[in-house]
C-alpha cells in the first residue's frame, strides 16, 4: 500500500545526502508499485549517485550492495533489488524491508452526536475517516463494503480489505499483505486503527518517451505499459459513477492558423449518489481557467487528465446541478501511427484550412470538458463554435444559426437531440457548401443533409445517390435510424468517421491533385461508417476493452452491402482479401481505456458471420440484429449483455462460440479423419479450441445431396456415411470461420 512509502518519505526529510562512485544509468526510470499505481517513484543520477525519490514526497541515496543490489543510506534493513530481464535490461525493482507500523487516528464526524467519530447516519462501526498519527496531513477513507472494507486516501485508488477475525481486516498482493487492527474503546467504539505492512513491494517500470519524461498513457501501438493515467481515463471509479451527466453546452472559439481552443463547457448532471468531489477530464495540456458551480468559482486538482472537482456542500441523491469549466489551449495534433486522436489539419486544393476533430480511442476530453467514459452518454448536448470569416463550422444534429460577430469572427450553433457518447462529437472546419434532400418512405421521414467542398459539389451529388438505397437497406436489417430528428449528414472530410448524425466516407478527391479517389472505397467506408449509426452511435459499448460491438458489426454490415448491392460472389471475395491475423484476442483489457483494432474488423465480421449459420435460421438472426437496435437503443452495453441477448433469443447457449473468437488468439481447428469401409466412409471429427466445450455445428456437402449437419465437440465422434466417397464429402466453411486439419 501507498503508506510503506510515506513512511520512508517522512525518514527522507532528516537525512543528508551524500555520493556514491559507482553509476547505475541502466536501473534509471519512473517506476510504480504495481497494486498501487497511485505511487510513482523515480530512480535517477544525480552526480554520481543514484537516486530514489518517492514522487512528491522525497528523495534518498541507494548505496551499492552488489550488482544488482542496493541499500538506503541510513535506513536499516531497507533493500532495493533490480530484476533484470533475459536481455539484461531492468524493467522491475523489488523493495525488500522489515514490518512496518502505524497508526490511524479516527476523525470525528461533524454529525456524531458524542464527538466520537461515529455518526447515527452511519451505524458501521469501521466505516470514517482516520489520520496519520505525527503525520494528519494524510487522511483515509474506510467503508463498508458487503463483508469487505474499503480503503482509499481520496480520490486515489480503492483497495479492498477481506476480514481476518474480529475487528481485523487484510489486504494481500502476492507476498505483501497490510493487515488492519480496529481498535475500540472500552464502550466498545472504534477509535483507531493499527496497521502493519509486511513483504517485499513489487515496482515496474513505465514506459519511457524519447525526451526523457515519463509517458502518462500507454501508446496505443504497442497496448502495453498501462498507467495511472489510463485507469483514470478507463475505470469507473466512485468519483466518476456518483453523477449521471444530462447535457453539455460546448462554446469554443478556434484559430485555425494558430491552432488554439478558447471556450467553456456547461455539464448539467443528476447526483446519483451523494458526494461532495467528483472527477471530470480535460487534457493535461489545456489551461483551465476556473470553474463555476452556483456563480461562484470552486477549488480543484487535476492529475494527468483527471480533474477532481470540490464542491463547497454536499449533493444529494437526486439532486440536479450544473458546472461550466473555463479552459484554453492548442490543437491537439493526431498521432498517426496509432489514430491516437486530435486535429487533422491540411490545406484543401485552393489552399484553405480543412480540418476535422477524430477523438476515437483518445476521448473527447483531449479538446473539451467532459465525462469521458462511454458508459454515460449526455441526454441531449449544444455545440457553438466561433471561427474567422471565409469557414464553415459542422458539428452533429440539427444546424439552429450562424451569427456574424464583430472581428471579421462568426459563430455556428449545432444541437443534438439525442444521447451520443463524446468520442463521436466533432467539428469539421472548411470550405464548405451544403445542399440537402429528404429521405421519405412510408412512416419514416428525416432530413438529409450533404457537405462538400466548394469545387466537389459534382462529384458529391453523383456520389450521395448511394446514401437513400444504403440507408433504405440498413432500416430494412438493423430498424428504423435512430436519430430522425437530428437528420442524416454525410460530410466530405481528410478522414472518413462514425461521428453521429454527421459520418464521413473521406474526402472525394485528392487535395493535392484533384484527382477522383477509388470510388469502391469510398463506397465501402460509406456502407461502414453508416452503419455505426445503429452500431457504436445508438448502441454504444460501455467499455473500450469492448470495441468490437462498433467495428465488427459495422464491418459484418460490409459484407451484407456487398452481398445485396454486388451479389454473394463479391462478398465472398470481399471476405478472402481480409485475412485476419490471429495474433492476440479481440477483447481488450478494461478498465484502462484500451484503444486497439486488430482483428476485431475481420475477424470480428466473420465472426457474425460464424453465428449466423450456428443459428442456421436468417429470420431468426436478422430478427435479433433488430432487437438488439431496439432493446438496447441509445444505451451502454458490455460483451456480456450481448451474448445473453442472443441466447435468451435463441433459447441456445452461444457462449462458447464469443469466447473463442472474443478471448482466444486463434480460431477453432476441426479435426477430421475419413476412412473408407467398403463403398461406405467413417467420418471421425473433434474440435481443437481453446474453449473447453466448443460445439459449433459443421455443414458437410454430399454431391447433389442436401447439405448434412453434424455437430462436433472437442470429444472425438464418428459418423458412417453410406455410398459416399472421400472426394465427394466437403466440409463447407465458406461462410463460417474455422480451420480444418486432415488426421
Amino acid at each position: 500500500m501507498k503508506r510503506f512509502i510515506i513512511y520512508s518519505a517522512v525518514l527522507f526529510g532528516c537525512l543528508p545526502v551524500f555520493s556514491q562512485e559507482k553509476t547505475a544509468t541502466g536501473f534509471t526510470g519512473q517506476y510504480r508499485v504495481d497494486y498501487y499505481p497511485d505511487r510513482k517513484m523515480n530512480i535517477y543520477q544525480e552526480g554520481k549517485a543514484l537516486m530514489l525519490e518517492v514522487v512528491g514526497q522525497g528523495k534518498i541515496e541507494l548505496l551499492p550492495v552488489n550488482k544488482n543490489t542496493f541499500s538506503l543510506k541510513n535506513i536499516p534493513h531497507n533493500n532495493i533489488e533490480f530484476i533484470p530481464d533475459s536481455l539484461g535490461n531492468t524493467k522491475q525493482f523489488i523493495w525488500l524491508r522489515p514490518p512496518t507500523k502505524a497508526n490511524w487516528i479516527r476523525i470525528p464526524e461533524e454529525s456524531s452526536p458524542d464527538n466520537t467519530g461515529q455518526s447515527l447516519q452511519n451505524p458501521d462501526p469501521y466505516s470514517g475517516r482516520y489520520s496519520l498519527k505525527g503525520g494528519r496531513y494524510l487522511n483515509i477513507l474506510v467503508k463498508k463494503d458487503s463483508n469487505n472494507l474499503t480503503f482509499q486516501i481520496p480520490g486515489e485508488t480503492v483497495l479492498t480489505l477481506i476480514p481476518l477475525g474480529k475487528n481485523s481486516f487484510i489486504f494481500r498482493k502476492g507476498a505483501f499483505s497490510s493487515t488492519y487492527e480496529f481498535i475500540a474503546d472500552k464502550e466498545g467504539r472504534i477509535t483507531r486503527i493499527i496497521s502493519t505492512d509486511e513483504g517485499p513491494v513489487e515496482c515496474s517500470k513505465m514506459a519511457e518517451i524519447s525526451n526523457n519524461s515519463i509517458s502518462s498513457k500507454h501508446s496505443f501501438v504497442k497496448r502495453s505499459g498501462f498507467t495511472e493515467a489510463d485507469t483514470l481515463m478507463g475505470t469507473l471509479s466512485p468519483l466518476r459513477t456518483c453523477y449521471d451527466v444530462q447535457f453539455y453546452d460546448l462554446d469554443v472559439q478556434i484559430d485555425p492558423d494558430v491552432r488554439s481552443i478558447l471556450g467553456s463547457t456547461i455539464i448539467r448532471f443528476k447526483a446519483v449518489n451523494d458526494f461532495k468531489i467528483f472527477q471530470i477530464d480535460l487534457s493535461d495540456k489545456m489551461n483551465i481557467e476556473k470553474i463555476v458551480f452556483q456563480n461562484k468559482n470552486i477549488s480543484f486538482t487535476r492529475k494527468f487528465d483527471a480533474v477532481f472537482i470540490q464542491f463547497p456542500d454536499e449533493l444529494k441523491q437526486g439532486s440536479t446541478g450544473e458546472i461550466r469549466v473555463f479552459y484554453s489551449g492548442k490543437l491537439p495534433v493526431p498521432d498517426i501511427s496509432s489514430l491516437a486522436g486530435g486535429f487533422i489539419s491540411i490545406q484543401d486544393r485552393n489552399g484553405k484550412a480543412w480540418i476535422e476533430s477524430v477523438v476515437q480511442g483518445s476521448g473527447a476530453s483531449i479538446w473539451w470538458p467532459c465525462k469521458d467514459h462511454l458508459s454515460d452518454k449526455p441526454d441531449s448536448m449544444q455545440v457553438n463554435v466561433t471561427i474567422p470569416q471565409g469557414l464553415t463550422v459542422i458539428s452533429n444534429g440539427r444546424f439552429l444559426g450562424k451569427t456574424e460577430l464583430p472581428g471579421k469572427l462568426q459563430r455556428f450553433q449545432w444541437f443534438v437531440g439525442y444521447p451520443i457518447n463524446n468520442y463521436n462529437v466533432v467539428l469539421y472546419i472548411g470550405d464548405y457548401i451544403h445542399f440537402a434532400d429528404e429521405y421519405a418512405e412510408r412512416t419514416d421521414r428525416f432530413a438529409l443533409n450533404y457537405y462538400c467542398l466548394s469545387y466537389n459539389e459534382e462529384k458529391a451529388r453523383k456520389f450521395v445517390q448511394k446514401v437513400k438505397p444504403l440507408l433504405r437497406f440498413y432500416q430494412k436489417l438493423f430498424g428504423p435510424y435512430p436519430f430522425p430528428r437530428d437528420g442524416f449528414a454525410l460530410v466530405e472530410s481528410p478522414y472518413g468517421m462514425e461521428h453521429q448524425s454527421a459520418v464521413s466516407a473521406g474526402a472525394y478527391t485528392n487535395p493535392s491533385n484533384d484527382h477522383a479517389l477509388d470510388t469502391l472505397e469510398l463506397q465501402r467506408m460509406l456502407w461502414h461508417e453508416s452503419a455505426h449509426e445503429w452500431w457504436g452511435n445508438s448502441v454504444t459499448c460501455s467499455d473500450m476493452a469492448d470495441f468490437w460491438i462498433h467495428e465488427s458489426f459495422a464491418s459484418y454490415a460490409e459484407i451484407l452491402c456487398y452481398e445485396n448491392f454486388y451479389g454473394r460472389e463479391a462478398a465472398q471475395k470481399y471476405i478472402n482479401e481480409n485475412i485476419p491475423e490471429n495474433k492476440e484476442p479481440i477483447i481488450g483489457f478494461y478498465g484502462v481505456n484500451d484503444f486497439h483494432m486488430g482483428d476485431m474488423y475481420s475477424k470480428g465480421g466473420r465472426m457474425i458471420a460464424t453465428l449466423r449459420e450456428a443459428i442456421y435460421n436468417d429470420s431468426l438472426f436478422f430478427s435479433l440484429l433488430k432487437g438488439i437496435q431496439s432493446r438496447f437503443k441509445y444505451q451502454s452495453v458490455s460483451t456480456e449483455d450481448i451474448i445473453h441477448y442472443f441466447n435468451e433469443g435463441t433459447r441456445t447457449d452461444y457462449t462458447y462460440l464469443f469466447d473463442q473468437y472474443l478471448r482466444f488468439a486463434a480460431i477453432p481447428k476441426l479435426i477430421i479423419s475419413k476412412e473408407k469401409a467398403g463403398k461406405d466412409l467413417d467420418l471421425r471429427y473433434k474440435w481443437k479450441a481453446d474453449v473447453p466445450d466448443f460445439r459449433l455445428p459443421v455443414k458437410l456437402l454430399r454431391g447433389d445431396s442436401e447439405p448434412l449437419l453434424i455437430y462436433p465437440t472437442t470429444e472425438w465422434k464418428t459418423l458412417h456415411l453410406t455410398n459416399t466417397k472421400p472426394s465427394a464429402l466437403i466440409v463447407d466453411n465458406t461462410h463460417s470461420y474455422f480451420d480444418i486439419q486432415a488426421e
